[in-house]
């Protein structure tokens, strides 16, 4: 991202009381953010090359409705 990371990026959304509830999944080359992610509250964290059946497996489990049907 241009202007900030990941990390400034869920730390503004997360302050904001209008966002906080807002699922942030990072996804990312750098394997050892995982922790910091968590902290500001990702609630997950796939690194890249990301398979897209885990991506659409975090999706369903964090987005209310977020199951996409594949096939």
């Amino acid at each position: 991202m241009p202007h900030m990371d990941g990390f400034e990026f869920i730390a503004a959304l997360k302050s904001d009381p209008t966002l906080p509830n807002i699922p942030v999944i990072f996804l990312t080359s750098v394997e050892d953010g995982d922790h910091r992610g968590k902290e500001l509250g990702a609630v997950g964290y796939l690194t890249k090359p990301v398979r897209a059946d885990r991506l659409l497996e975090m999706v369903a489990r964090h987005v209310p409705g977020g199951a996409i049907p594949i096939g």
